[in-house]
């Protein structure tokens, strides 16, 4: 099961959106959803990260997600097909919107 979080900075009060991170039972062996900063628009959004393109869904512009590769553990980590781990930091990411490395994502529940 995939799981849904919050976004929320400090730096500017932002509060909102669920985003999803990993992947439903369905569709866990070609698909890991993963917090992604989209500059040009200034939101933070999901985008699959096992795609061949990392371009965000709507506006198209290329993205990076927050996630690495090889981190083990923590609340927000998801285990690819591959065995490899990919973690999102829970705090410290640089938000978009107002530019302070202070955007947080917090645990709300599992998706399918």
């Amino acid at each position: 099961m995939g799981m849904l979080v919050t976004t929320r900075c400090t730096g500017c009060g932002y509060d909102r959106e669920l985003l999803s991170l990993g992947a439903g039972m369905g569709s866990f062996r070609d698909k890991c959803w993963m917090p992604a900063p989209c500059e040009e628009c200034r939101q933070v959004v999901s985008i699959d990260i096992l795609a061949p393109s990392s371009s965000r869904p709507g506006c198209g512009n290329a993205v990076a997600s927050y996630a690495t590769r090889g981190h083990r553990g923590g609340a927000l980590s998801w285990r690819l097909p591959s065995d490899e781990v990919v973690s999102v930091p829970e705090f410290g990411n640089r938000f978009p919107a107002c530019g302070a490395s202070l955007l947080g994502f917090e645990l709300r529940g599992p998706f399918d």
